[in-house]
């Protein structure tokens, strides 16, 4: 549970899914997929080498029903509240992590593999 957790409302963010995404079934029954996904954030610029923020992405309802359809490096959308989380793990080390519980999710560009058709359903983001 995190120590502290800040909430920023509706943000969105594109970039590509890192792990195929896991489903999951809450304590009440409920259905969610949970995915990260990386996002271009610049380049250093000490080595000028590419950095990437992740972030996990939970999705339920409508959104669990195409998270279920992305793959690895498929680029996507993600539309949802944005949470930061700070805690101390059980080594004392204190961690931090970025999440966003998804309210919309679509596929993007041209990708062959798009679960959503030849639109990406960017009409609906």
């Amino acid at each position: 549970m995190p120590e502290h957790e800040l909430t920023i409302s509706e943000k969105g963010i594109i970039g590509h899914v890192g792990k195929e995404p896991e489903n999951k079934t809450t304590q009440s029954g409920k259905e969610m997929a949970v995915f990260s996904i990386g996002v271009y954030a610049g380049k250093n610029r000490d080595t000028d080498e590419a950095q990437t923020v992740w972030f996990n992405v939970i999705c339920m309802g409508d959104a669990f029903v195409l998270a279920s359809k992305f793959h690895k490096g498929q680029k996507v959308a993600v539309l949802g509240n944005l949470n930061l989380n700070k805690w101390t793990n059980r080594d004392g080390d204190v961690r931090e992590d970025m999440g966003i519980w998804a309210t919309d999710i679509v596929a993007v560009g041209d990708d062959q593999s798009n679960p959503l058709g030849d639109d990406n359903g960017m009409d609906d983001f």
